[in-house]
């Protein structure tokens, strides 16, 4: 009690020094906070978009079942492939006419269905897309493979500098209020001395 009395007492002849001691310690603190928060954000937005994230595989038009099979064996033995779902013709054509009537009118006044079959694919790291994308290519009875490209490693490659940004900047304020901690010490310290002495 004596200890918290003294402190106390010390903080109230000291005013000023104790006041901006307090503010320098709190604004650097409060700043290291918005920098870790912004850092789980940036974390939490790049792996929404790593999950979102899906590689379509167009299949030729005339591919038969055993062949359909044989590409779902042969994409789904690649390293970096975590999912694969088959969507037939029929089905992109359904999901097209229930995301917007224009699509569905069109589609009805067609006689045949000019869609193609495919595989959806998921991947495990979404910074090897184009490396995958290129093995799924050479697999015979496959038209096109498409995943945003161009666009995906723009996206990925700004939220790896943000990433690395925010983590410097975490670790400097860290450091920051480090520093002005100790250096509070010593100047207390230091204004105290002829009571030390």
């Amino acid at each position: 009690f004596r200890s918290i009395r003294d402190a106390l007492k010390s903080v109230v002849r000291n005013f000023s020094l104790s006041f901006a001691s307090i503010m320098c310690t709190t604004i650097t603190l409060i700043l290291v906070a918005v920098a870790v928060v912004a850092a789980a954000n940036v974390n939490n937005a790049t792996r929404l978009i790593e999950d979102e994230l899906t590689i379509v595989t167009y299949l030729k038009k005339d591919v038969t079942e055993e062949q359909i099979e044989n590409i779902k064996s042969e994409i789904s033995s690649y390293k970096n492939i975590e999912e694969v779902t088959f969507k037939s013709k029929d089905e992109w054509k359904l999901e097209m006419s229930e995301y917007d009537d224009s699509f569905k009118t069109v589609l009805n006044y067609l006689d045949e269905n000019p869609l193609m079959d495919s595989f959806v694919l998921k991947v495990n790291d979404v910074k090897k897309l184009s490396e995958t994308s290129e093995y799924i290519k050479a697999i015979n009875g496959v038209d096109t493979v498409k995943y945003g490209e161009g666009m995906v490693e723009q996206v990925i490659s700004i939220f790896d500098i943000v990433q690395k940004i925010v983590v410097v900047v975490v670790i400097a304020l860290i450091v920051v209020t480090s520093f002005l901690i100790s250096n509070t010490i010593k100047l207390t310290i230091f204004s105290r001395r002829n009571e030390i002495e």
